[in-house]
């Protein structure tokens, strides 16, 4: 059996939708493939992870750069036994791969896994890479990055691939929004 692919994302839609994307794509190709998240009891991917189908180990990470002296002081704290958790998955699951998706729930189980010798790709959806995708820079093999102007922070490293979006959201596809007051249709795809 093939060593899986461990992903790392959470905390926010913008972190964890693209790591979806990621794992539906994988198991699409490869029906054989596994694929396991790392997050946070906190985040989204609690709830959102298990509905799609994956398995999700939760770690007790905290954000780093939280608003407020008390959160940030309370993230570097839990820092060292998130590190530790990290390590002891990593150890455990020996991940072909590990795909961190920004965030402070990746973090630490994309620096550890570089330091275990795993090989560690980062997806940086947005033009300005975030504080997380940042710090784990030097110690990454690649970064996939969403748009051309991102490829400079990440140097020789980065990687213009786009950014993920899950199969049920394509062109020609039909999004029915509803407000407490109108719903409103619209059909996806290039401007006619």
């Amino acid at each position: 059996m093939a060593r899986p692919i461990l992903i790392a994302a959470g905390g926010t839609g913008g972190h964890l939708f693209p790591g979806l994307a990621v794992a539906d794509e994988l198991a699409r190709r490869d029906g054989s493939r596994r694929v396991v998240f790392a997050g946070t009891p906190r985040g989204l991917e609690s709830r959102l992870v298990p509905r799609a189908g994956y398995p999700l180990e939760l770690l007790p990470i905290l954000p780093l750069n939280a608003v407020g002296f008390l959160r940030m002081f309370q993230g570097l704290l839990a820092l060292p036994r998130g590190l530790l958790r990290a390590a002891a998955l990593v150890r455990r699951l020996r991940p072909e791969a590990v795909l961190g998706v920004g965030g402070y729930a990746g973090g630490p189980v994309v620096l550890v896994a570089a330091l275990l010798g795993v090989r560690t790709v980062i997806l940086e959806p947005n033009a300005k890479p975030g504080f997380t995708n940042r710090v784990l820079r030097p110690v990454v093999d690649r970064a996939a990055c969403g748009y051309p102007e991102t490829l400079r922070a990440f140097g020789p490293k980065g990687v213009l691939t786009g950014n993920p979006v899950r199969g049920g959201f394509a062109f020609g596809s039909r999004i029915t929004v509803r407000t407490p007051r109108r719903a409103a249709t619209s059909t996806t795809g290039p401007p006619a």
